[in-house]
């Protein structure tokens, strides 16, 4: 799910990697061509309060005790715009545990 479609203060997590693609044209086949240049699999399953998406940026916080700084990221939007859900508390858990977890 693209993360437009959340708002401010949501609990949400990555579900999939966030990718760059290119476009192009091989010539030799003629052919239109899209190229996956950067993947990155950073945060999936970790729950993260948006905090605003916003100047080509998507704002959020990692829910949890911050071992270092504050938590907050700021993850750039052409990369991570999909591949959002809403968190979902797994069965054999609490909030209150994600909560009180330890966080980089």
């Amino acid at each position: 799910m693209n993360i437009k479609n959340f708002n401010p203060g949501d609990i949400i997590v990555r579900v999939e990697n966030g990718e760059m693609k290119q476009s192009g044209f091989n010539e030799n086949l003629g052919i239109a061509t899209e190229v996956i240049v950067y993947s990155d699999s950073s945060y999936i399953g970790e729950p993260m309060k948006l905090l605003d998406v916003c100047n080509g940026v998507v704002y959020v916080e990692k829910i949890g005790v911050p071992v270092m700084g504050d938590g907050k990221r700021e993850l750039p939007l052409n990369v991570f715009a999909q591949g959002w859900e809403y968190f979902v508390v797994p069965n054999g858990y609490t909030m209150q545990e994600f909560e009180n977890k330890k966080v980089v």
